[in-house]
């Protein structure tokens, strides 16, 4: 539903963004005339991916009223978009709501951005497939149990679990962070991905030394040596490497 600016099957040796976008779009370009394919409003790269389905399009907005929703309302389509706490559908002038995500402020980080697309994308999908609202929230309810990220809690410290493997995921968490946790001291711990591109590293390395105060590279002993030449490529004033996970956590844990 999103391209990202790190998304990337480097292993695949699709690394450069308009193949990409041309790989992420192959679903999109192969629903049947009676299918539907439900796309991100809010991600350009993503939105213009409706022009080449050959079925219906759905779009899911944080706004109703931005250009893609509004023209697509007004063509006819269907768009799920947040209208306050409400995950409201609106087709042909007619607006039901489907969800509050209200109860999503009593989670560990609250209603963030990236549970909210998350959220967003799974409602439109269960619209298209015409579930009721109480099955779809039952559902999200427990997706969001069984593959949420983790918030550890030790010594008064909070210790976040995430898949954040590229930089955008990295930008989006970085921005989640500082809406829960103010100006509270950072420390992030990294596990070098084989898939990375160089580039990737290069901005990975600056987003973390801009905004953590130390940063463990986890770099196991045998790791190849793609995975080593890309952890060289890191800078941070506070840099630290250790061969598995669990002694980068202790490290983090037990820093000032």
């Amino acid at each position: 539903t999103n391209l990202g600016s790190g998304d990337h099957m480097a292993e695949q040796y699709v690394d450069d963004r308009t193949l990409i976008g041309k790989a992420i779009r192959t679903p999109v370009d192969v629903v049947a005339p009676d299918g539907c394919a439900v796309l991100n409003a809010d991600d350009p790269d993503v939105a213009i991916m409706g022009e080449k389905c050959r079925g219906r399009t759905v779009y899911f907005s944080k706004d109703g009223t931005s250009e893609v929703a509004r023209k697509h309302l007004e063509a006819g389509g269907q768009v799920v978009f947040l209208d306050g706490s409400a995950i409201v559908v609106q087709e042909k002038g007619q607006r039901r709501a489907v969800l509050d995500i209200a109860f999503l402020r009593s989670r560990p980080l609250g209603a963030h951005a990236i549970v909210v697309d998350n959220v967003l994308a799974a409602t439109a999908s269960a619209v298209v497939l015409g579930l009721t609202p109480n099955s779809i929230r039952a559902g999200i309810q427990v997706a969001l149990a069984e593959t949420d990220d983790t918030l550890f809690e030790s010594n008064g410290r909070r210790l976040l679990v995430t898949c954040a493997r590229n930089p955008s995921a990295l930008s989006a968490w970085i921005r989640v962070l500082g809406d829960v946790a103010g100006q509270a001291t950072r420390h992030a711990i990294l596990e070098v991905a084989p898939d990375w591109r160089a580039d990737d590293a290069k901005e990975m390395s600056r987003l973390a030394a801009e905004n953590f105060a130390s940063l463990t590279l986890v770099v196991s002993h045998d790791a190849p040596a793609s995975i080593r030449n890309l952890s060289e490529i890191f800078q941070h004033a506070k840099l630290a490497r250790e061969a598995a996970l669990s002694s980068a956590i202790n490290r983090i844990i037990g820093a000032d």
